[in-house]
């Protein structure tokens, strides 16, 4: 179930960024000046919001949510890392310390 829903969130993310890439070479191409463009885009993007809000709410939730979940991952990644490298020095220092000991006698 939870693949399903990567699935979904992944094709969602990939439709959304589809049509911002359409909407921005649509205003790179036209042939209106910046100030006309500017108030096209932002009467655009006001329509948007009126016609979809529960949608756009609803991408925005989970895109904080995968957002949020990536960190934690990525945090769990770092914090095992850490980890390791704190073993291996520990490790090390008892490798260090059994050589010097073997030394001595």
């Amino acid at each position: 179930m939870a693949k399903e829903t990567d699935n979904s969130l992944c094709f969602g993310l990939g439709l959304l960024a589809g049509v911002i890439g359409g909407i921005i070479g649509g205003i790179f191409y036209a042939p209106k000046s910046g100030e006309e463009t500017r108030a096209d885009l932002i009467h655009k993007i006001k329509v948007i919001k009126n016609k979809f809000p529960k949608k756009i709410e609803c991408a925005k939730r989970k895109s904080i949510n995968s957002i949020e979940q990536t960190k934690a991952s990525i945090e769990n990644i770092i914090e095992d890392i850490q980890d390791s490298l704190k073993a291996k020095k520990l490790a090390n220092a008892k490798i260090k310390e059994s050589k010097s000991l073997k030394g001595e006698l």
